[in-house]
């Protein structure tokens, strides 16, 4: 066997020892009061600007993705809802609940929260917001009953206060 065989030999065995991946089509809906943006691995999506609104976005993800949502209260209720749907397979935020993770923004010191390769494993579990998904403050027309996300916001944030949440995509989500 030649060197140039052997190479090839070798990486052919490697190849079929890594799994390939591949993206999912899914569905990202979020909406805020009162205003969040959405990302996808640092890059971002989409915007919604008032709580009655909320964000309806196409996408691939593949399991390691970053979904990351800044959400800003401008004053009175606050909380954030975020549903990513794919089939019959969803990842919904959820009072006290994985796999969203939740912190107050001003406590994230490193920029590239939005990013893969951040470690969020011991940001704190999505708290309650200041009201639910059937009272006034709720987006209308918001997915509630089919995917069964609830509103939510991060611990020691209040009024006036914008939040960071963070889902790593993994394969009960796609």
């Amino acid at each position: 066997m030649t060197r140039s065989t052997a190479l090839w030999a070798a990486a052919f065995a490697l190849m079929t020892l890594v799994s390939v991946s591949y993206s999912e089509k899914a569905q990202i809906y979020v909406a805020a009061d009162d205003r969040a943006a959405v990302y996808l691995n640092g890059e971002l999506l989409a915007k919604t600007y008032d709580w009655p609104n909320f964000v309806n976005y196409s996408l691939n993800v593949n399991v390691g993705d970053v979904i990351a949502v800044e959400a800003t209260d401008l004053g009175g209720g606050y909380g954030v809802v975020a549903a990513l749907v794919s089939g019959s397979k969803q990842c919904v935020t959820k009072k006290g609940k994985e796999p969203w993770r939740a912190v107050k923004s001003s406590k994230v010191r490193n920029k590239d929260w939005k990013c893969k390769g951040f470690d969020s494993s011991l940001w704190p579990l999505p708290m309650p917001a200041s009201f639910t998904e059937t009272e006034t403050g709720a987006a209308i027309n918001f997915p509630y009953k089919s995917t069964k996300a609830q509103y939510v916001w991060a611990r020691r944030a209040g009024e006036r206060s914008t939040v960071a949440l963070r889902l790593v995509v993994t394969r009960d989500c796609v």
